[in-house]
């Protein structure tokens, strides 16, 4: 990433090999430090504290995420929650742990967020599902998917292809 000020004339260029990692927080703190301002340490990824935990044990991790949101929100980032379980679902997913993966889907959808956000999660427990060979289970959760968004074209276009 390549952030500039022109008024300033400081240029920070920021790299990174991990997935999810919420740069701007990052990129607002060294500018301010550049420009003798306070700066405002970044809190945590939630998503890069528990995929690892998640995928050694989904129940263990999630145990973990929990003790993370009630008791350390000071420490850690859950401005975009769903998002965060999604990328840990979709972590657990690659790794053709399906079952673990539906699990931190259905807790990201029980979250309050945007409707595309819950309906992107549906559509992902729909793809564990399919990958399980559970095609019932599958178009239950992507048509839930588009009930909450019907703009959603890929669950809409595979549940024309289960309909075949």
């Amino acid at each position: 990433m390549l952030y500039s000020d022109l008024k300033r004339d400081l240029t920070v260029v920021m790299m990174t090999n991990n997935q999810q990692m919420k740069v701007d927080g990052i990129k607002n703190a060294i500018f301010s430090a550049l420009a003798n301002q306070p700066v405002s340490v970044p809190k945590k990824s939630v998503y890069l504290e528990i995929r690892d935990k998640v995928l050694a044990n989904a129940d263990k991790g999630l145990a973990y995420y929990r003790d993370l949101k009630a008791n350390h929100q000071d420490s850690y980032d859950f401005t975009f929650e769903i998002g965060d379980l999604i990328s840990t679902g979709k972590y657990i997913l690659r790794r053709n742990k399906f079952d673990d993966a539906i699990k931190v889907f259905q807790m990201a959808v029980a979250l309050k967020a945007k409707p595309a956000d819950i309906a992107y999660g549906y559509e992902l427990i729909g793809e564990a599902y399919l990958k399980k060979q559970d095609k019932p289970n599958a178009q239950l959760n992507y048509k839930q998917a588009v009930a909450i968004d019907p703009n959603n074209k890929n669950a809409v276009g595979i549940l024309q292809q289960l309909a075949k």
